[in-house]
């Protein structure tokens, strides 16, 4: 299994309902929190349940994670993301669907908007606490439906990919220089889910710190299978 893994919930309420905390499936209790309600995403609106997944606004939603969940990509060699969302970003966009921020200002890993490519994700990230931040753009736009996006941040091959509904869209061979992360954990500002404003639905997110590569694909199936997305 996964080192996190957050899948879809149900709630039935008769008004808006949001989300406090969306609980990590691994069994590893990293579970993802908001303690301030005026910053939930919904899962219900107007007493109906959010198609899609958990929804968040695009200005201040964010689930963050704590704790030992902040050490998921210290020390490590691979930072391989798996998530099905759907994004209303029909421009360029800082919109993370995860983001793991280290000690530093900037972004250990960020799978998320492209700022370069109009309603594209990209992959992002660096590896030690020095490197400058580089990010890669998919060549395929994401558009507004639900798409299952897999970024793969191989700090340990120096090579990044970003997949779309199980097609490589974005390729790096010369993500960073080839090692392990820095051995500093990640920091609570915008350390999660949904940040720096993603404005779209999230419906799950399982995260892992080793090299799945060679189960990618059955992996994307089983998600695909579970959801309904056919991959390319």
């Amino acid at each position: 299994s996964g080192t996190v893994e957050f899948k879809n919930v149900s709630i039935s309420q008769t008004a808006d309902g949001t989300v406090s905390k969306w609980y990590d499936q691994s069994g590893n209790d990293n579970h993802a929190v908001q303690t301030d309600a005026t910053k939930q995403p919904k899962i219900v609106s107007a007493g109906a349940l959010v198609v899609g997944g958990i929804d968040f606004d695009g200005v201040d939603d964010q689930l963050g994670l704590t704790g030992t969940g902040l050490d998921i990509f210290k020390n490590v060699g691979y930072g391989q993301v798996f998530s099905v969302a759907t994004s209303d970003e029909a421009s360029t966009g800082a919109g993370r669907i995860l983001e793991m921020k280290n000690g530093g200002t900037t972004a250990r890993y960020v799978l998320g908007e492209s700022l370069t490519t109009y309603a594209s994700y990209r992959i992002g990230g660096r590896r030690l606490d020095t490197d400058t931040f580089d990010s890669t753009s998919a060549s395929v736009g994401h558009g507004g439906t639900e798409k299952l996006i897999t970024g793969f941040a191989n700090w340990s091959d120096a090579e990044a990919y970003v997949y779309q509904n199980g097609a490589n869209v974005g390729t790096d061979l010369s993500f960073q220089t080839a090692g392990v992360t820095s051995n500093t954990s990640s920091k609570l500002v915008n350390t999660g889910i949904g940040s720096i404003g993603f404005d779209g639905r999230i419906r799950e997110v399982i995260i892992y710190n080793t090299d799945q590569s060679a189960k990618r694909r059955a992996i994307e199936e089983n998600i695909g299978s579970t959801y309904g997305i056919t991959l390319t």
